[in-house]
């Protein structure tokens, strides 16, 4: 639930040209208003968003921007960039409780090793 003029300006504030114009149908520069659009969007540019994430988040660092090191990298910090990031953060952190909670289920129900067959 981000403005999505938020979004484009925490973008644009890291040096992502994200909407090209169209000479015969006008532009498509604006951030799309469909909340799954949105999240694509970020997907898409995850990896210039990748060293923004805290270094309690690196697996998830690494998953947005695998051929990068980024943790390598420093990042000036960015007061726009870092309103998004915190809200990305809760998405992944409820991924990672929600894969933990099946997990647990399964062990109760006497998986001793689940894994990505179950």
């Amino acid at each position: 639930n981000v403005p999505p003029k938020l979004i484009s300006d925490a973008l644009s504030s890291i040096g992502c040209c994200h909407w090209p114009e169209w000479r015969d149908k006008g532009q498509f520069n604006q951030m799309p208003t469909d909340l799954a659009v949105q999240w694509s969007v970020m997907l898409h540019f995850g990896h210039a968003l990748a060293p923004y994430l805290p270094k309690s988040h690196s697996r998830w660092a690494s998953w947005l921007s695998p051929s990068n090191l980024v943790f390598g990298t420093k990042v000036q910090s960015n007061e726009i960039v870092d309103s998004i990031v915190s809200k990305i953060v809760l998405y992944f952190d409820a991924a990672e409780k929600a894969a933990n909670d099946v997990i647990t289920m399964l062990k109760e129900k006497g998986f001793s090793k689940p894994n990505e067959n179950h």
